[in-house]
């Protein structure tokens, strides 16, 4: 069982707001190119913490 879940941690990060505006898409762009990442279980957090438009956006520009 992993305690870390990295979709969850980004999702974190962007409510709370402990990535500053300019590092976003860095951070983004870093778990896209993760061995970790799972888009379709980030998109189920997107999902299911409303608000979180900013994080989508940026994940749809950088996964293309």
């Amino acid at each position: 069982m992993n305690i870390y879940d990295p979709e969850r941690s980004l999702i974190d990060a962007f409510r709370f707001k402990t990535i500053a505006k300019y590092d976003r898409n860095q951070v983004v762009r870093n778990y896209l190119q993760s061995e970790l990442c799972d888009p379709l279980k980030l998109s189920r957090y997107i999902n299911e913490f409303p608000g979180r438009s900013d994080l989508q956006k940026i994940t749809e520009v950088l996964s293309h």
